[in-house]
Parts: structure tokens; sequence; C-alpha cells
């Protein structure tokens, strides 16, 4: 449930604008997901949102994708940090470990970071696994190392 609420505030947010989180858990009852406050600003926290000026010159939620490739890597670490229990290389795959719930938001980190050894991430609810280009697998286990975390 939290992960397809989450998903819902991103789509709402690349596709409106909403300069507060009350309009945000509107919007949200109105696409059928119950969620107060406190819980929208949990996941504006933990998808990254950030606000960016709109046409009109008010500030509005946008998705991290709309911020700089060095915020991406600097929210990677940070979310690397925090959530990466462990990790490990498997042929071209890395399985990330995580405390449930946070896989998804480590994904979305570290697709915004767009690392070139970077194929793919896949999540589940508390792991990702990452497919490493080919011959890549080493320089992104070196990187994932250089973030810290777990291990």
């Amino acid at each position: 449930m939290k992960s397809e609420r989450q998903e819902a505030v991103l789509r709402l947010v690349r596709t409106g604008t909403f300069k507060t989180q009350e309009e945000l858990v509107d919007a949200l009852a109105a696409a059928g997901f119950a969620a107060g406050q406190a819980t929208v600003s949990r996941d504006i926290r933990e998808l990254g949102l950030v606000k960016i000026p709109g046409p009109d010159g008010e500030k509005y939620f946008a998705p991290p994708t709309a911020v700089s490739a060095p915020d991406g890597e600097n929210r990677l670490r940070k979310w690397f940090r925090e959530s990466a229990l462990s990790w490990e290389a498997s042929g071209p795959l890395v399985v990330i470990r995580t405390p449930p719930g946070e896989a998804p938001v480590l994904a979305h980190a570290l697709d915004q970071a767009a690392w070139p050894q970077v194929l793919a991430a896949l999540t589940g609810n508390d792991v990702v696994m990452v497919v490493s280009r080919e011959g890549q697998v080493h320089t992104l286990l070196e990187r994932l190392a250089e973030l810290g975390g777990g291990r």
C-alpha cells in the first residue's frame, strides 16, 4: 500500500501543481488513498520531492528529477548510508538489502544519480537488484563501498 501511495504521489506531482501538503492529501483522497498530513509529509521526505518555482513564481512540489545530477548523487549517498544493510554481487547483479519499505526509495535515488555502471535497478520491499553494465560490476561495487552504509 505504501509503495502504491508513493507512486500516486509521484504521478500527482508530475502532472499537477501542488503548493501544500494539504493539497496533496486531498488529491490522494480523490485518487482513493486515505492518508493524513503526517503520512504525506513522510512520503515527501522519502521520495525526495523538492519545491521548484512555477511560472507564476509560486513554489510547487516536484519529483526529484527536477534537480541537478549532483543533488541526485547527494540524495543517493544519504539514502544508501541510511538504508543499505548489506550488498553482494553475483555475476553482473548486485543485491542490496534494506529494512522493509526502504528499497523503492533507494532504487529511485540510484536511478536519479544516473551512474554509468548501472543498467537498471529493480526493487521489492526490502531488496534492490542492480543490473550492472557489461564488465562494470567491480566498479559499481567500489562506488557503493565509497558511499558508506552497512556491509
